[in-house]
């Protein structure tokens, strides 16, 4: 089986309690699509086991973006409330060198989009937006260019500032696109899966990112093979 979740934001109980129930056996695999630090206490602990696991798949979040840049020397909204990632910085700092070396390569190397078929359904697996002009490429963090993994981590059709990108760009293709980014609550719904742009975006942010501010959010996953009724498995724990 394939599965996919998205923004754990450092919550290690629900992770834990997902990967109990995931059961994941040796050819199963699951697809992480990004955000799986900050606001939280556990994103590294959680990094660290995504990276030593041979059937996890690791994306890049723009939380990853923001530590990386960060820690490049880049002064930039990594501290700031709405993103909380000093609680992660705390967490790296007490890493040896060797591991935090190691921590930063692996994030290095992470994807960025990629596209798989399951079945008969075609998956267009990134956090939240793609490299428009590379659309059908599965691509990692050093096979891009900066300016378009930024675009690829930040913008998304469930943005409501500048960050907003037309949901006209994922009714294009014929992938259906899984991504996070957004809590579903902040949208209109109270739990995942969103489907939005006629069928072609599904998004699985389940609000772990809200857990910390005192509102409620989950962990959601969701299997990419359907059943012979046509359903996807489903996980939502909380």
């Amino acid at each position: 089986m394939h599965y996919c979740c998205s923004d754990i934001h450092g919550q290690g109980a629900l992770w834990d309690r997902l990967l109990q129930e995931l059961q994941l056996k040796e050819d199963d695999v699951l697809y992480v699509l990004g955000d799986v630090i900050d606001r939280g206490p556990d994103g590294i602990r959680i990094l660290q086991e995504i990276m030593q696991s041979e059937n996890m798949v690791m994306f890049l979040g723009n939380h990853e973006l923001l530590m990386l840049d960060y820690l490049r020397g880049e002064q930039n909204s990594w501290f700031h409330e709405a993103n909380r990632g000093d609680i992660t910085l705390e967490a790296f700092n007490k890493l040896s060198e060797e591991e935090q070396k190691d921590l930063v390569v692996f994030l290095k190397n992470t994807w960025i989009q990629q596209y798989i078929t399951i079945g008969s359904e075609s998956y267009a697996l990134h956090h939240s937006y793609f490299i428009p002009d590379r659309q059908g490429e599965d691509i990692r963090y050093p096979e891009a260019r900066y300016d378009d993994i930024s675009t690829a981590v930040w913008y998304s059709p469930f943005r409501k500032d500048q960050l907003y990108i037309s949901k006209r760009e994922y009714e294009n293709d014929s992938y259906i696109h899984v991504v996070g980014h957004v809590p579903v609550q902040l949208i209109d719904q109270d739990r995942p899966p969103l489907y939005r742009c006629r069928g072609h975006v599904i998004n699985i942010d389940g609000g772990c990112s809200l857990i910390p501010y005192g509102k409620q959010g989950g962990l959601y996953c969701m299997s990419l093979e359907k059943d012979e009724n046509g359903a996807r498995k489903e996980f939502y724990v909380q």
